[in-house]
């Protein structure tokens, strides 16, 4: 049996309010809920706040918002694995030149430059995102 934080109460108690402006609930039964969820110690505590209610999946400004999330985490994803690729090849790129012409200051200095301007990219365009 596990518990429920404090942040997942809140979390239920806001899910019910949206129930009650969806038109759900009435007053009455929002005030039951809601103490129900808020003094909630287990999840079955919570899931008797929600008995008799939709899902939240099922309401389209939920969906939209949990795709929303997902396209962004997504993006950022893709955006750091796309910045770990370049820096790896960057790495490869300055370990190979090192062993065929040494290190030399000139070639420290544009790899450096390269992996300072791609990572000032990917922070930028991940800040976007």
């Amino acid at each position: 049996m596990s518990l429920v934080s404090d942040s997942e109460r809140e979390r239920a108690a806001s899910s019910l309010r949206q129930q009650y402006l969806y038109g759900r609930l009435s007053t009455e039964q929002l005030a039951e809920r809601v103490e129900l969820a808020l003094a909630a110690r287990h999840r079955r505590d919570l899931h008797q706040a929600f008995a008799g209610l939709p899902p939240s999946w099922r309401d389209v400004d939920e969906v939209r918002r949990v795709a929303r999330l997902a396209k962004r985490a997504a993006v950022r994803a893709l955006i750091a694995g796309a910045w770990a690729l370049l820096t790896l090849i960057l790495l490869i790129g300055f370990a190979l030149n090192s062993l065929v012409h040494g290190v030399a200051t000139p070639d420290v200095i544009v790899f450096f430059l390269a992996w300072l301007f791609a990572t000032a990219l990917a922070w930028r365009a991940r800040r976007r995102a």
